[in-house]
């Protein structure tokens, strides 16, 4: 009697868990099967109904022809400067107030703080118009700067 509830003790705190967390595995990994496979299909495949999963012939020449038809270095390259740009904005700028508002006693540390949380619960879209309209100002519109220099604030 002991020795069955033993057993599922153990199927019920280790065993099932972890079936379960193998099928949900395998249920956030579909979606990128599905586009992987997606990807290397020809014409005729993608529009064939029902959809086969698994391609007859795989074309991978489909990576070229992307590659080519869009100026894919270049928005790669776009992409790589904003988000280093926008990391290294916010390691600089949340390092160093996070650590005078946590380390360093100073006067209106806590006002600060209130400051900082209640500008975290405003949308973006509310202060949207006012932002675009100071990056105009300045002349910064249709630039990278936009994009970047929030990061450092």
């Amino acid at each position: 009697m002991a020795a069955k509830q033993h057993y599922r003790r153990v199927f019920g705190e280790k065993i099932f868990p972890r079936i379960i967390l193998i099928l949900m595995s395998f249920l956030f990994i579909l979606p990128f099967y599905w586009m992987l496979i997606t990807s290397i299909k020809s014409i005729e495949e993608l529009q064939q109904i029902p959809p086969a999963l698994i391609p007859r012939s795989f074309h991978w020449e489909n990576f070229v022809y992307a590659v080519n038809y869009i100026p894919f270095f270049r928005f790669l390259r776009n992409s790589l400067i904003l988000a280093a740009s926008s990391v290294v904005g916010a390691i600089i700028s949340n390092s160093l107030v996070s650590y005078s508002i946590a380390r360093i006693n100073w006067k209106y540390r806590e006002q600060l703080f209130y400051v900082i949380v209640a500008t975290m619960f405003l949308p973006f879209p509310v202060i949207l118009v006012a932002v675009f309209d100071i990056f105009a100002k300045f002349r910064m519109i249709n630039t990278f700067w936009p994009l970047i220099l929030p990061s450092f604030m």
